[in-house]
């Protein structure tokens, strides 16, 4: 079986700046090298690499497109939440889906007050709140009066979904 070319310096960054990514998003080892075809033993280089070169790696992220895909992320997570919520008629379950789709929002609005998208004085929304001792209408009532309150806040308009 003959050799694979061995990569360009810019595909072996690329390749450095996906397994990044992916560490970041808590992905093992095993899960990098099957999504990026290559060797556990490449990515653990690569992982070597990256903590020796931090700086440099942390310069060259795109935070934006980082900031962007994580909200995307979590939009999706309420998205669905909110989708197995209506679907369910356990009492607990409905619960669960709904904790999590607060969470995801709460976590939505705590980046977009960080990134300074959404003004952090202006939401005044408590974000501290113990979900797993709300009943179901608790939730929901909560869930819709933050949705509220961002929606009425300047520069405080995100999707309740």
């Amino acid at each position: 079986m003959p050799l694979a070319a061995k990569p360009s310096a810019n595909d072996t960054f690329e390749r450095r700046m996906l397994v990044f990514r992916m560490k970041m998003r808590g992905l093992k080892h095993e899960a990098i090298s099957r999504e990026l075809n290559v060797t556990t033993r490449t990515v653990t280089r690569d992982a070597k690499w990256i903590k020796e070169h931090m700086r440099e790696v942390a310069a060259s992220v795109d935070k934006f497109e980082e900031l962007g895909e994580a909200m995307a992320s979590l939009q999706e997570i309420s998205k669905e939440a909110m989708y197995q919520f209506n679907e369910t008629e356990k009492a607990s379950e409905k619960n669960s889906f709904l904790v999590t789709a607060m969470n995801a929002t709460n976590q939505r609005i705590k980046m977009m007050m960080e990134a300074g998208i959404i003004d952090k004085a202006a939401t005044d929304v408590n974000l501290t709140l113990d979900l797993s001792k709300m009943t179901t209408d608790e939730l929901e009532k909560k869930r819709a009066e933050v949705m509220t309150r961002l929606a009425t806040q300047p520069g405080g308009r995100i999707s309740a979904n």
